[in-house]
């Protein structure tokens, strides 16, 4: 697997205020975490941290996954996502040092498609919370950055030519899966809606999750009422 150079990209206007946004990059002080011969302590603290977390060298290429030992960002894990183009639209910045706050993320537009480049619009597709996530469950995956589905990705899920999504939120967002799991119905997708109960992807990993996708049924809409009237 070859790993992808970031490729630095001044975004379009802005459809709203027609100035334009900022610019995506990596920090300065990136470095790849991949074919590391001779690690230096904070590498190998990096790396035993993403391995914790069933991370290993496959994943770092394919992610291009890296760190930071300086900077703002130091002592943090830095996975960049990419566009249909290859050019990066965002990264994730996770701590792997326990006295710092877990996530400082830039303040950049999360109305993206992370990671598109990874995604084949004509097969099923999972949508997830975090980048961790989507790094367990591996195939046709696209995280959320968070628990809502940006517009860009809303519109392109929409419009193409996919018909099977699985809604994989946790267990604390799972009123507004149910949100979407109505809207993209609407829309005339087939929807699995994968109830994670007291676990993220992340923590089950691949193949348990994978054991877990595969016996769930398709969305109905009594269904949806059923799981929307036993919330009230």
């Amino acid at each position: 697997v070859k790993a992808l150079q970031p490729v630095n990209v001044k975004q379009s206007k802005n459809p709203t205020n027609d100035k334009p946004s900022e610019t995506v990059q990596l920090p300065s002080e990136y470095k790849p975490l991949f074919n590391i011969t001779n690690p230096s302590l904070t590498e190998r603290h990096a790396l035993v941290y993403l391995r914790g977390r069933g991370i290993f060298n496959e994943d770092i290429i394919k992610y291009n996954i890296g760190y930071c030992d300086r900077g703002i960002y130091k002592n943090r894990i830095i996975i960049p996502t990419y566009d249909n183009k290859g050019i990066l639209n965002y990264f994730v910045a996770r701590s792997f040092d326990d006295n710092s706050l877990a996530y400082l993320n830039p303040q950049l537009s999360r109305d993206i498609i992370p990671n598109e480049y990874l995604i084949n619009w004509n097969l099923p597709i999972i949508l997830c919370e975090g980048i961790f996530d989507a790094i367990a469950i591996k195939r046709n995956v696209i995280p959320l950055l968070g628990k809502n589905i940006q517009n860009a990705l809303m519109k392109k899920i929409v419009t193409s030519q996919v018909k099977k999504i699985y809604i994989c939120l946790d267990k604390d967002a799972f009123k507004k899966a149910l949100q979407f799991c109505e809207e993209l119905l609407r829309d005339d997708k087939e929807v699995y809606l994968v109830e994670m109960q007291d676990k993220d992807a992340s923590k089950m990993g691949f193949i348990e999750f994978t054991k877990l996708i595969q016996n769930i049924q398709p969305l109905t809409y009594s269904k949806l009422m059923e799981y929307k009237l036993s919330r009230v």
